[in-house]
């Protein structure tokens, strides 16, 4: 999900919303393949997972946790938990996330590329409830920046409160539903400025499997390079998306296990983004979310 870079201060941006429902980088990113395909992914084999009670973010089993990676493999050498979130209560909380773009709150925020993407973002759009917090999709509309919106979405970031630095593992159980032109992310970039940035995983829907990205400070990308089980669809249970990254190479993990170390040649610290962004020219049901269980780093 390449990001624009943000608007300095002083920047007057006039917004104009009508909203229609009560409910959530730049040239050279990959459109979707098959984006106007009508054909559905393979279904997965093996039976929806159900969530099971978290403890509290307090308690011994939270602060004992390791990565969830399969054993013997780098990511399990990381045991210096330096975030977490376990989305327990009602509200995000605000000394890890922030729910607009600029600020930690927002009624609505052009999003990343304007030019692609058809979906503003409001922290109206961002919920949480039974241990997990939810990125909603709805019917709205809005001028901004002299472009009109007809959807609203959410996105959670860790500006100004968390940044990943070379040799940090980091991981997060994610919900990704199927979603007429979503384009789901969980992805870093530094403060004030872009690029570079690491796409821990963008799904381009249809397309049910996650690709790895890097945008080099030089500009360009890497990718996107897709990672998991071959003819497996991602969509409609929890999985867990991780990233190993020594400053140089970054490696994908999904569901504990490592895939092929990619390109991430960069020292700078990188905050987290989740945001579910709508491409132009699709609708998608109202009420179309993206789900997040928790989210944790070790170092």
């Amino acid at each position: 999900m390449t990001a624009v870079l943000l608007v300095t201060l002083g920047t007057l941006i006039t917004i104009s919303i009508v909203s229609t429902s009560s409910t959530k980088n730049s040239s050279g990113t990959t459109m979707p393949v098959g984006a106007s395909s009508t054909s559905t992914p393979e279904p997965r084999s093996s039976a929806t997972k159900t969530k099971t009670a978290k403890p509290s973010p307090a308690s011994p089993a939270v602060a004992n946790l390791l990565p969830s990676v399969n054993p013997g493999t780098p990511a399990r050498s990381k045991t210096t938990r330096v975030f977490s979130d376990e989305f327990t209560g009602t509200v995000l909380d605000p000394s890890k996330w922030s729910t607009g773009r600029y600020a930690r709150t927002t009624p609505g925020d052009g999003p990343f590329n304007p030019k692609l993407e058809a979906a503003y973002y409001a922290s109206s759009q961002v919920s949480v409830s039974e241990g997990s917090a939810h990125l909603i999709i709805a019917p709205s509309q809005a001028s901004i920046d002299g472009k009109s919106y007809n959807f609203v979405s959410g996105l959670i970031q860790s500006e100004n409160h968390f940044a990943l630095t070379p040799g940090t593992y980091v991981e997060a159980r994610i919900k990704i539903n199927e979603c007429s032109g979503c384009w789901n992310a969980f992805w870093a970039q530094p403060s004030g400025r872009w690029p570079p940035e690491i796409d821990i995983f963008e799904f381009f829907q249809p397309e049910s499997a996650p690709k790895y990205n890097f945008h080099p400070e030089t500009g360009g990308q890497s990718g996107p390079a897709a990672y998991g089980e071959p003819k497996t669809s991602y969509f409609g249970e929890y999985h867990t998306y991780g990233m190993l990254w020594d400053g140089v190479r970054a490696t994908p993990y999904l569901d504990g296990k490592p895939y092929k170390a990619q390109p991430a040649s960069t020292r700078v610290p990188l905050y987290l983004i989740i945001n579910l962004a709508l491409y132009d020219g699709f609708s998608p049901a109202a009420g179309s979310s993206m789900e997040i269980d928790w989210v944790r780093a070790w170092h």
